[in-house]
Protein backbone atom coordinates (compact mmCIF):
# COMPACT_ATOMS: atom_id res chain seq x y z
CA UNK A 1 0.00 0.00 0.00
CA UNK A 2 1.05 3.50 -0.76
CA UNK A 3 1.33 6.47 1.11
CA UNK A 4 -0.05 9.84 -0.76
CA UNK A 5 -0.19 13.38 0.16
CA UNK A 6 -3.62 15.67 -1.24
CA UNK A 7 -3.75 19.36 0.16
CA UNK A 8 -7.01 20.95 1.12
CA UNK A 9 -6.60 23.69 -1.71
CA UNK A 10 -5.40 27.29 -1.38
CA UNK A 11 -5.85 28.53 2.52
CA UNK A 12 -6.96 24.93 3.89
CA UNK A 13 -10.73 26.13 1.64
CA UNK A 14 -11.76 21.98 1.14
CA UNK A 15 -10.80 21.25 4.94
CA UNK A 16 -14.16 21.66 6.30
CA UNK A 17 -15.86 19.54 3.38
CA UNK A 18 -13.33 16.89 4.01
CA UNK A 19 -14.29 16.75 7.55
CA UNK A 20 -17.86 16.55 6.92
CA UNK A 21 -18.05 14.09 4.14
CA UNK A 22 -15.32 12.06 5.26
CA UNK A 23 -13.23 12.66 1.98
CA UNK A 24 -10.55 13.39 0.56
CA UNK A 25 -11.09 15.38 -2.92
CA UNK A 26 -9.20 17.28 -5.84
CA UNK A 27 -10.11 21.09 -7.51
CA UNK A 28 -9.81 21.60 -11.07
CA UNK A 29 -13.82 22.42 -11.00
CA UNK A 30 -13.65 24.37 -14.11
CA UNK A 31 -13.59 21.00 -16.16
CA UNK A 32 -16.84 20.97 -17.78
CA UNK A 33 -17.05 16.93 -17.25
CA UNK A 34 -16.56 14.49 -14.65
CA UNK A 35 -12.94 13.14 -15.18
CA UNK A 36 -13.53 10.14 -13.62
CA UNK A 37 -13.81 7.21 -16.37
CA UNK A 38 -11.61 8.97 -18.76
CA UNK A 39 -8.60 7.88 -20.44
CA UNK A 40 -5.58 9.42 -20.11
CA UNK A 41 -5.76 10.65 -23.55
CA UNK A 42 -9.20 11.77 -23.01
CA UNK A 43 -8.17 13.51 -20.32
CA UNK A 44 -5.62 14.93 -21.51
CA UNK A 45 -7.96 16.63 -23.73
CA UNK A 46 -10.20 18.11 -21.91
CA UNK A 47 -7.54 19.84 -19.58
CA UNK A 48 -6.27 21.31 -22.84
CA UNK A 49 -9.88 22.72 -24.08
CA UNK A 50 -10.62 24.31 -20.49
CA UNK A 51 -6.66 25.55 -19.72
CA UNK A 52 -5.85 26.57 -22.96
CA UNK A 53 -3.39 29.44 -22.08
CA UNK A 54 -1.16 26.97 -19.77
CA UNK A 55 1.77 25.43 -21.29
CA UNK A 56 2.43 22.27 -21.97
CA UNK A 57 4.34 21.38 -18.99
CA UNK A 58 1.56 22.70 -16.87
CA UNK A 59 -0.99 20.64 -18.10
CA UNK A 60 1.06 17.32 -18.34
CA UNK A 61 1.48 18.73 -15.12
CA UNK A 62 -2.62 18.79 -14.01
CA UNK A 63 -3.22 15.28 -16.04
CA UNK A 64 -0.78 13.64 -14.03
CA UNK A 65 -2.09 14.47 -10.38
CA UNK A 66 -5.76 14.18 -11.76
CA UNK A 67 -4.66 10.63 -13.58
CA UNK A 68 -3.04 9.25 -9.80
CA UNK A 69 -5.87 10.56 -7.66
CA UNK A 70 -8.31 8.85 -10.00
CA UNK A 71 -6.67 5.75 -11.28
CA UNK A 72 -3.40 4.95 -8.99
CA UNK A 73 -4.60 5.51 -5.74
CA UNK A 74 -6.06 2.84 -4.30
CA UNK A 75 -8.43 0.97 -1.45
CA UNK A 76 -6.43 0.77 1.75
CA UNK A 77 -3.65 3.91 0.96
CA UNK A 78 -2.78 6.02 3.26
CA UNK A 79 -3.47 10.16 2.61
CA UNK A 80 -1.59 13.13 4.38
CA UNK A 81 -3.55 16.22 4.21
CA UNK A 82 -1.20 19.04 5.37
CA UNK A 83 -3.18 21.27 7.74
CA UNK A 84 -1.70 24.93 8.46
CA UNK A 85 1.67 25.70 7.29
CA UNK A 86 2.31 22.36 7.06
CA UNK A 87 3.15 21.70 11.10
CA UNK A 88 0.50 18.65 11.07
CA UNK A 89 -1.17 16.92 9.19
CA UNK A 90 -4.19 14.94 9.10
CA UNK A 91 -4.07 11.04 8.47
CA UNK A 92 -6.87 8.81 6.60
CA UNK A 93 -6.90 5.83 4.83
CA UNK A 94 -8.65 5.36 1.63
CA UNK A 95 -11.61 3.42 1.61
CA UNK A 96 -13.86 4.15 -2.05
CA UNK A 97 -13.03 4.62 -5.23
CA UNK A 98 -12.99 7.84 -6.96
CA UNK A 99 -16.31 9.43 -7.68
CA UNK A 100 -17.88 12.63 -8.72
CA UNK A 101 -20.52 14.14 -6.56
CA UNK A 102 -23.35 16.82 -7.73
CA UNK A 103 -23.31 18.43 -4.05
CA UNK A 104 -19.31 18.89 -4.24
CA UNK A 105 -19.14 21.46 -7.18
CA UNK A 106 -16.04 22.88 -6.50
CA UNK A 107 -14.19 19.09 -6.24
CA UNK A 108 -13.91 17.38 -9.84
CA UNK A 109 -13.08 14.13 -8.12
CA UNK A 110 -13.61 12.51 -4.19
CA UNK A 111 -12.74 9.39 -2.58
CA UNK A 112 -14.55 8.12 0.88
CA UNK A 113 -11.38 7.86 3.61
CA UNK A 114 -11.82 6.65 7.15
CA UNK A 115 -9.69 8.87 9.24
CA UNK A 116 -7.10 7.51 11.29
CA UNK A 117 -5.64 10.75 13.13
CA UNK A 118 -6.97 14.28 13.35
CA UNK A 119 -3.59 15.83 14.01
CA UNK A 120 -0.38 14.42 13.88
CA UNK A 121 2.51 17.02 14.67
CA UNK A 122 5.04 16.89 11.56
CA UNK A 123 8.16 17.33 13.97
CA UNK A 124 7.01 13.78 15.06
CA UNK A 125 8.17 12.88 11.39
CA UNK A 126 12.50 12.08 10.88
CA UNK A 127 14.51 14.56 8.55
CA UNK A 128 13.96 13.13 5.29
CA UNK A 129 10.16 12.45 5.52
CA UNK A 130 9.41 16.31 6.40
CA UNK A 131 11.66 17.33 3.60
CA UNK A 132 9.58 14.85 0.88
CA UNK A 133 6.23 16.15 2.12
CA UNK A 134 7.68 19.82 0.40
CA UNK A 135 6.37 19.67 -2.80
CA UNK A 136 3.17 21.99 -3.72
CA UNK A 137 1.34 19.80 -5.58
CA UNK A 138 -1.94 18.99 -4.75
CA UNK A 139 -1.48 15.21 -5.03
CA UNK A 140 1.70 13.56 -5.11
CA UNK A 141 3.21 10.16 -3.68
CA UNK A 142 6.10 11.23 -1.19
CA UNK A 143 8.81 8.40 -0.88
CA UNK A 144 11.32 8.52 1.62
CA UNK A 145 12.52 4.97 2.58
CA UNK A 146 9.84 2.52 4.14
CA UNK A 147 6.73 5.40 3.72
CA UNK A 148 4.08 3.36 5.16
CA UNK A 149 5.21 1.29 7.73
CA UNK A 150 6.77 4.44 9.02
CA UNK A 151 3.77 6.59 8.79
CA UNK A 152 1.60 4.07 10.77
CA UNK A 153 4.54 4.04 13.25
CA UNK A 154 4.08 7.30 13.96
CA UNK A 155 -0.05 6.57 14.51
CA UNK A 156 0.79 3.95 16.54
CA UNK A 157 3.75 5.41 19.27
CA UNK A 158 4.28 9.24 17.66
CA UNK A 159 7.34 8.61 16.31
CA UNK A 160 8.62 8.20 13.33
CA UNK A 161 11.42 5.32 13.69
CA UNK A 162 13.66 7.29 10.62
CA UNK A 163 15.02 5.86 7.04
CA UNK A 164 17.87 3.53 8.76
CA UNK A 165 14.74 1.35 11.08
CA UNK A 166 14.89 -1.17 8.71
CA UNK A 167 13.87 -2.42 4.57
CA UNK A 168 11.48 -0.62 2.39
CA UNK A 169 7.93 -1.53 2.66
CA UNK A 170 6.82 -4.20 0.36
CA UNK A 171 6.20 -3.25 -2.76
CA UNK A 172 2.48 -4.38 -2.92
CA UNK A 173 2.56 -4.86 -6.81
CA UNK A 174 2.26 -8.25 -8.66
CA UNK A 175 2.43 -10.04 -11.98
CA UNK A 176 -0.79 -12.15 -12.20
CA UNK A 177 -0.38 -13.89 -15.40
CA UNK A 178 -2.65 -16.55 -17.34
CA UNK A 179 -1.96 -19.38 -20.26
CA UNK A 180 -4.33 -18.39 -23.01
CA UNK A 181 -4.63 -22.05 -23.49
CA UNK A 182 -6.56 -22.63 -20.30
CA UNK A 183 -7.76 -19.22 -19.37
CA UNK A 184 -9.42 -16.14 -21.75
CA UNK A 185 -8.57 -12.97 -19.83
CA UNK A 186 -8.88 -10.65 -22.69
CA UNK A 187 -12.45 -11.94 -22.63
CA UNK A 188 -12.48 -11.05 -18.77
CA UNK A 189 -10.78 -7.81 -19.87
CA UNK A 190 -13.35 -7.01 -21.97
CA UNK A 191 -16.44 -7.34 -20.16
CA UNK A 192 -14.86 -5.34 -16.94
CA UNK A 193 -15.63 -8.68 -14.82
CA UNK A 194 -14.38 -8.84 -11.22
CA UNK A 195 -12.45 -12.26 -11.30
CA UNK A 196 -10.98 -14.86 -8.89
CA UNK A 197 -6.90 -15.54 -9.34
CA UNK A 198 -5.20 -18.48 -8.23
CA UNK A 199 -2.30 -17.51 -5.92
CA UNK A 200 -0.31 -20.21 -5.64
CA UNK A 201 2.99 -18.22 -4.41
CA UNK A 202 3.35 -15.55 -1.86
CA UNK A 203 -0.32 -16.17 -0.38
CA UNK A 204 1.00 -14.53 2.72
CA UNK A 205 2.43 -11.19 1.12
CA UNK A 206 -1.23 -10.80 -0.76
CA UNK A 207 -2.79 -8.01 0.66
CA UNK A 208 -6.32 -5.85 -0.42
CA UNK A 209 -5.26 -3.08 -2.51
CA UNK A 210 -1.73 -4.56 -3.69
CA UNK A 211 -1.88 -3.50 -7.86
CA UNK A 212 -1.98 -6.05 -9.98
CA UNK A 213 -0.51 -6.07 -13.61
CA UNK A 214 -1.86 -8.84 -15.59
CA UNK A 215 0.31 -10.75 -18.23
CA UNK A 216 -0.94 -13.56 -20.89
CA UNK A 217 1.99 -16.11 -21.88
CA UNK A 218 2.85 -17.51 -24.90
CA UNK A 219 3.07 -16.01 -28.29
CA UNK A 220 1.81 -12.57 -27.41
CA UNK A 221 3.30 -12.65 -24.22
CA UNK A 222 2.88 -8.92 -22.52
CA UNK A 223 0.85 -7.25 -20.16
CA UNK A 224 -2.50 -6.64 -21.02
CA UNK A 225 -4.32 -4.88 -18.14
CA UNK A 226 -4.01 -3.40 -14.24
CA UNK A 227 -6.45 -3.98 -11.26
CA UNK A 228 -6.43 -3.86 -7.82
CA UNK A 229 -6.75 -7.77 -5.34
CA UNK A 230 -10.16 -6.88 -3.19
CA UNK A 231 -9.82 -9.85 -1.00
CA UNK A 232 -7.59 -11.29 1.09
CA UNK A 233 -6.50 -14.78 -0.09
CA UNK A 234 -9.05 -17.54 0.82
CA UNK A 235 -8.41 -21.66 0.88
CA UNK A 236 -10.34 -22.43 -2.00
CA UNK A 237 -9.72 -24.98 -5.05
CA UNK A 238 -9.80 -24.58 -8.18
CA UNK A 239 -8.12 -26.38 -11.51
CA UNK A 240 -5.13 -23.63 -10.46
CA UNK A 241 -4.29 -24.42 -7.25
CA UNK A 242 -5.90 -24.89 -3.85
CA UNK A 243 -5.89 -20.71 -3.01
CA UNK A 244 -7.51 -17.60 -4.23
CA UNK A 245 -8.17 -14.01 -3.99
CA UNK A 246 -11.09 -11.74 -5.83
CA UNK A 247 -9.21 -9.07 -8.27
CA UNK A 248 -10.47 -6.12 -9.95
CA UNK A 249 -9.66 -5.46 -13.75
CA UNK A 250 -9.34 -1.64 -13.69
CA UNK A 251 -8.30 -1.08 -17.26
CA UNK A 252 -6.84 -2.22 -19.90
CA UNK A 253 -3.02 -1.49 -21.39
CA UNK A 254 -4.30 -0.82 -25.06
CA UNK A 255 -1.68 -1.53 -27.02
CA UNK A 256 -0.32 -4.27 -24.69
CA UNK A 257 2.97 -3.62 -23.52
CA UNK A 258 4.42 -6.80 -25.35
CA UNK A 259 7.59 -9.23 -24.32
CA UNK A 260 9.36 -7.62 -26.86
CA UNK A 261 9.27 -4.42 -25.75
CA UNK A 262 9.76 -4.78 -22.20
CA UNK A 263 12.54 -7.17 -22.78
CA UNK A 264 14.24 -4.10 -24.27
CA UNK A 265 14.04 -1.54 -21.11
CA UNK A 266 16.69 -1.46 -19.63
CA UNK A 267 15.01 -1.86 -16.12
CA UNK A 268 12.43 -4.57 -17.20
CA UNK A 269 14.30 -6.58 -19.53
CA UNK A 270 15.81 -8.25 -15.97
CA UNK A 271 12.63 -8.55 -14.10
CA UNK A 272 11.78 -12.08 -13.89
CA UNK A 273 8.14 -11.95 -13.66
CA UNK A 274 8.14 -10.61 -17.17
CA UNK A 275 10.25 -12.75 -18.91
CA UNK A 276 8.52 -15.89 -18.78
CA UNK A 277 9.10 -16.85 -15.23
CA UNK A 278 6.31 -19.95 -14.60
CA UNK A 279 3.55 -19.37 -11.71
CA UNK A 280 -0.20 -17.98 -11.64
CA UNK A 281 1.33 -14.68 -9.09
CA UNK A 282 4.81 -13.40 -9.27
CA UNK A 283 5.87 -10.54 -6.76
CA UNK A 284 7.12 -7.47 -8.80
CA UNK A 285 9.58 -4.68 -6.97
CA UNK A 286 8.70 -1.41 -6.35
CA UNK A 287 11.34 0.03 -9.53
CA UNK A 288 9.40 -2.28 -11.78
CA UNK A 289 6.04 -1.34 -11.04
CA UNK A 290 7.06 2.54 -11.10
CA UNK A 291 8.28 2.12 -14.47
CA UNK A 292 5.68 -0.40 -15.99
CA UNK A 293 3.13 2.71 -14.47
CA UNK A 294 5.38 5.29 -16.40
CA UNK A 295 5.46 3.17 -19.32
CA UNK A 296 1.56 2.21 -19.83
CA UNK A 297 0.44 5.78 -18.41
CA UNK A 298 -1.37 7.10 -21.57
CA UNK A 299 -2.25 3.71 -22.94
CA UNK A 300 -4.73 2.72 -19.83
CA UNK A 301 -8.39 2.79 -20.78
CA UNK A 302 -10.85 2.52 -17.76
CA UNK A 303 -13.15 -0.74 -17.90
CA UNK A 304 -16.54 -0.25 -17.90
CA UNK A 305 -18.30 -2.06 -14.94
CA UNK A 306 -20.20 -1.42 -11.52
CA UNK A 307 -19.07 -3.03 -8.05
CA UNK A 308 -22.53 -4.46 -6.12
CA UNK A 309 -22.88 -2.01 -2.95
CA UNK A 310 -22.02 -5.53 -1.21
CA UNK A 311 -18.52 -6.19 -2.64
CA UNK A 312 -17.39 -2.72 -1.93
CA UNK A 313 -18.42 -3.36 1.59
CA UNK A 314 -16.95 -6.40 1.56
CA UNK A 315 -13.54 -5.24 0.37
CA UNK A 316 -13.47 -2.22 3.13
CA UNK A 317 -14.29 -5.80 5.52
CA UNK A 318 -11.42 -7.18 4.14
CA UNK A 319 -9.23 -3.59 4.36
CA UNK A 320 -10.47 -3.58 8.13
CA UNK A 321 -8.84 -7.42 8.64
CA UNK A 322 -5.70 -6.62 7.42
CA UNK A 323 -5.51 -3.08 9.89
CA UNK A 324 -7.09 -5.04 12.82
CA UNK A 325 -4.33 -8.37 11.98
CA UNK A 326 -1.44 -5.58 11.63
CA UNK A 327 -2.47 -3.95 15.19
CA UNK A 328 -2.69 -7.21 16.85
CA UNK A 329 0.58 -7.83 15.71
CA UNK A 330 1.73 -4.22 17.06
CA UNK A 331 -0.06 -5.47 20.43
CA UNK A 332 1.74 -8.61 20.90
CA UNK A 333 5.10 -7.22 19.94
CA UNK A 334 4.69 -4.82 22.92
CA UNK A 335 3.79 -7.83 24.87
CA UNK A 336 7.29 -9.38 23.63
CA UNK A 337 8.85 -6.10 24.66
CA UNK A 338 7.53 -6.69 27.94
CA UNK A 339 9.03 -10.27 29.05
CA UNK A 340 11.74 -11.20 31.24
CA UNK A 341 15.05 -12.00 29.34
CA UNK A 342 14.28 -15.69 29.87
CA UNK A 343 10.84 -15.43 28.57
CA UNK A 344 12.14 -14.03 25.68
CA UNK A 345 14.76 -16.70 25.06
CA UNK A 346 11.94 -19.08 25.29
CA UNK A 347 10.34 -17.31 22.74
CA UNK A 348 12.72 -17.11 20.50
CA UNK A 349 13.23 -20.93 21.03
CA UNK A 350 9.46 -21.53 19.89
CA UNK A 351 10.66 -19.43 16.77
CA UNK A 352 12.82 -22.20 15.62
CA UNK A 353 10.11 -24.92 16.45
CA UNK A 354 7.95 -22.93 14.19
CA UNK A 355 10.73 -22.90 11.73
CA UNK A 356 11.25 -26.74 12.06
CA UNK A 357 13.80 -27.00 14.78
CA UNK A 358 11.90 -30.00 17.03
CA UNK A 359 15.55 -29.80 19.56
CA UNK A 360 15.48 -25.85 19.53
CA UNK A 361 16.96 -25.39 23.34
CA UNK A 362 17.58 -22.30 25.38
CA UNK A 363 21.03 -22.08 26.56
CA UNK A 364 21.75 -18.23 27.30
CA UNK A 365 22.95 -16.90 30.49
CA UNK A 366 19.24 -16.17 31.71
CA UNK A 367 19.30 -20.11 32.12
CA UNK A 368 22.74 -21.39 32.38
CA UNK A 369 23.48 -18.55 35.47
CA UNK A 370 26.83 -17.82 33.67
CA UNK A 371 27.59 -15.12 30.80
CA UNK A 372 26.40 -17.61 28.40
CA UNK A 373 28.06 -19.38 25.09
CA UNK A 374 29.54 -16.27 23.53
CA UNK A 375 26.05 -14.68 23.12
CA UNK A 376 24.25 -17.49 21.90
CA UNK A 377 20.87 -17.69 23.84
CA UNK A 378 18.99 -20.72 21.80
CA UNK A 379 20.30 -23.60 19.64
CA UNK A 380 18.47 -26.16 17.20
CA UNK A 381 18.75 -27.97 14.28
CA UNK A 382 16.60 -27.44 11.21
CA UNK A 383 15.77 -31.30 9.75
CA UNK A 384 13.96 -31.48 6.98
CA UNK A 385 13.74 -34.14 4.50
CA UNK A 386 15.44 -34.51 1.86
CA UNK A 387 18.37 -31.87 2.86
CA UNK A 388 20.93 -31.23 5.13
CA UNK A 389 20.73 -30.73 8.44
CA UNK A 390 21.22 -26.79 9.36
CA UNK A 391 22.78 -26.15 13.10
CA UNK A 392 21.02 -23.08 14.11
CA UNK A 393 22.30 -20.39 16.91
CA UNK A 394 20.27 -17.69 18.39
CA UNK A 395 21.16 -14.61 20.17
CA UNK A 396 18.13 -12.87 21.57
CA UNK A 397 17.88 -9.50 21.87
CA UNK A 398 14.77 -7.90 23.78
CA UNK A 399 15.26 -4.13 23.31
CA UNK A 400 12.84 -1.36 22.23
CA UNK A 401 15.40 0.66 20.05
CA UNK A 402 17.70 -0.40 17.47
CA UNK A 403 20.49 -3.14 17.06
CA UNK A 404 23.75 -2.33 15.93
CA UNK A 405 26.55 -4.13 13.87
CA UNK A 406 28.59 -5.27 17.17
CA UNK A 407 25.95 -7.58 18.12
CA UNK A 408 26.37 -9.52 14.92
CA UNK A 409 30.39 -9.54 14.69
CA UNK A 410 30.08 -11.04 18.39
CA UNK A 411 27.00 -14.08 17.12
CA UNK A 412 29.60 -14.19 13.95
CA UNK A 413 32.58 -14.77 15.88
CA UNK A 414 30.93 -17.48 18.19
CA UNK A 415 29.86 -19.61 15.76
CA UNK A 416 31.48 -22.85 15.15
CA UNK A 417 31.47 -24.67 11.77
CA UNK A 418 28.76 -25.50 9.55
CA UNK A 419 26.52 -23.06 12.22
CA UNK A 420 23.93 -20.98 10.90
CA UNK A 421 23.78 -17.41 13.11
CA UNK A 422 20.30 -15.54 13.47
CA UNK A 423 19.58 -12.45 15.96
CA UNK A 424 16.23 -11.79 16.73
CA UNK A 425 15.01 -8.62 18.73
CA UNK A 426 11.90 -7.22 19.40
CA UNK A 427 13.64 -3.84 18.45
CA UNK A 428 14.72 -2.86 15.27
CA UNK A 429 17.90 -3.30 12.86
CA UNK A 430 20.57 -0.29 11.97
CA UNK A 431 21.45 -0.01 8.66
CA UNK A 432 24.81 -0.81 9.25
CA UNK A 433 23.83 -4.16 10.85
CA UNK A 434 22.19 -4.89 8.18
CA UNK A 435 25.34 -4.66 5.90
CA UNK A 436 27.29 -6.09 8.28
CA UNK A 437 24.91 -8.99 8.66
CA UNK A 438 24.53 -9.47 4.88
CA UNK A 439 28.57 -8.81 4.25
CA UNK A 440 29.93 -11.31 0.82
CA UNK A 441 33.15 -12.00 2.84
CA UNK A 442 32.27 -13.30 5.89
CA UNK A 443 29.40 -16.00 6.98
CA UNK A 444 25.87 -14.36 6.59
CA UNK A 445 23.68 -13.84 9.90
CA UNK A 446 19.67 -13.83 9.50
CA UNK A 447 18.44 -10.76 11.46
CA UNK A 448 14.75 -10.83 12.70
CA UNK A 449 13.17 -7.84 13.78
CA UNK A 450 10.25 -7.43 15.90
CA UNK A 451 7.73 -6.66 13.40
CA UNK A 452 8.66 -10.24 11.69
CA UNK A 453 8.72 -12.13 15.13
CA UNK A 454 5.27 -10.73 15.83
CA UNK A 455 4.17 -12.08 12.28
CA UNK A 456 5.41 -15.18 12.36
CA UNK A 457 4.32 -15.92 16.19
CA UNK A 458 0.62 -14.54 15.04
CA UNK A 459 0.43 -16.53 12.16
CA UNK A 460 0.93 -19.73 13.84
CA UNK A 461 -1.43 -18.72 16.86
CA UNK A 462 1.34 -17.81 19.32
CA UNK A 463 0.04 -15.58 21.40
CA UNK A 464 -3.15 -14.61 19.26
CA UNK A 465 -6.43 -16.19 18.85
CA UNK A 466 -8.72 -16.24 15.61
CA UNK A 467 -12.05 -16.63 15.38
CA UNK A 468 -13.69 -17.19 11.80
CA UNK A 469 -16.40 -15.04 10.59
CA UNK A 470 -18.60 -16.12 7.02
CA UNK A 471 -19.41 -13.45 4.91
CA UNK A 472 -22.13 -13.54 2.46
CA UNK A 473 -22.12 -13.08 -1.40
CA UNK A 474 -24.12 -12.43 -4.01
CA UNK A 475 -24.06 -15.43 -6.18
CA UNK A 476 -26.35 -14.97 -9.42
CA UNK A 477 -25.78 -18.33 -11.11
CA UNK A 478 -26.76 -20.10 -8.01
CA UNK A 479 -30.14 -17.89 -7.71
CA UNK A 480 -31.12 -19.27 -11.40
CA UNK A 481 -30.17 -22.65 -11.00
CA UNK A 482 -32.96 -22.99 -8.62
CA UNK A 483 -35.41 -21.97 -12.06
CA UNK A 484 -37.34 -23.68 -14.06
CA UNK A 485 -35.43 -24.00 -17.41
CA UNK A 486 -38.26 -21.98 -18.85
CA UNK A 487 -37.84 -19.18 -16.80
CA UNK A 488 -36.27 -16.61 -18.25
CA UNK A 489 -37.14 -13.54 -16.84
CA UNK A 490 -40.28 -10.98 -16.51
CA UNK A 491 -43.24 -11.52 -18.99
Amino acid sequence: MAVWVVRAGEDLSSLPVFEKETIVGIGWHELPESPVGLTRTQLATLMAETYAGASPGRLNNYVGQVWNFINTMALGDLVIVPLERSKAFRVGQVVGKAQSRVNLATLCAVRDVEWLHDSVASTSLAEDFRNALGSIMTVFRPRPIAAERRLREVLESGHDPGPDSGGEDRSGAWVFQANPKRYDLLTSIEQGREETWAVNQHRQSVQPGDRVWFRITGQQAGVYAVGRVTSLPREESSEFGDWIVDVDIESKVEPPLLRSESDADPLLGSVTALSGLMGTNLSLATEADARLEELTAIRLIPVSGVALGGRLLERKINLDIVRLTEQVERDLLHELQSLSPLEFEEICALYLQVLGCDDALVVGAATAGTLGDGGIDVIGTLDRPGLPAIRLAVQAKRVSGGVGPNVVTQLRGSLGPGTYGMVITTGHFTKSAQEEANRSDRPQVRLVDGPELAHVLATNGIGVKSSAIALPRLDVSSLRAHLSPGDTGPH
